[in-house]
């Protein structure tokens, strides 16, 4: 929550700790939020319907809680909700996608428009710990295997 913080969320929350779609109720005084990015996945999808605002999107990137159930696809209805599963094979399909992407990303990294936060450094022996880390949620940011 700390490092949420130090990179500019007005606001934390802890869903492991407290009902999470009730404080975004909370915060936003009933209306919602305009876009969700959910990296959890199961645990969490159904609240991300319901704290998204009419025509709100939805960015599930992640499975760390395991895989999104199927849904009907009318669910979105009522909040007119778009619903995107990015995959960045899909973004970098061709050698011209990956350099142009790679190229914008190196150029925000230069320009200090993007901040690149180092979560730890494993000699490479220490594969596997690092691995328990990550998948042990011990770790924040990139990992380095030296």
């Amino acid at each position: 929550m700390k490092l949420a913080e130090e990179h500019g969320a007005g606001w934390t929350i802890n869903y492991n700790e407290e009902d999470w779609v009730k404080r975004v109720e909370e915060i936003t005084e009933g209306k919602g939020v305009a876009a969700v990015f959910d990296g959890v996945g199961k645990v969490t999808f159904d609240g991300d319907l319901e704290v998204l605002s009419p025509k709100g999107s939805l960015v599930s990137f992640g499975n760390a809680s395991g895989e999104v159930e199927p849904l009907r696809i009318r669910t979105l209805a009522p909040k007119n909700i778009k619903l995107s599963r990015p995959y960045l094979p899909g973004y970098i399909a061709t050698r011209d996608a990956y350099e142009g992407y790679m190229t914008e990303l190196f150029n925000w990294m230069v320009q200090s428009q993007m901040r690149v936060t180092t979560g730890g450094i494993y000699a490479l022996e220490d594969a596997a710990k690092a691995h328990e880390d990550l998948e042990g949620r011990k770790t924040t940011g990139k990992l380095l295997k030296i």
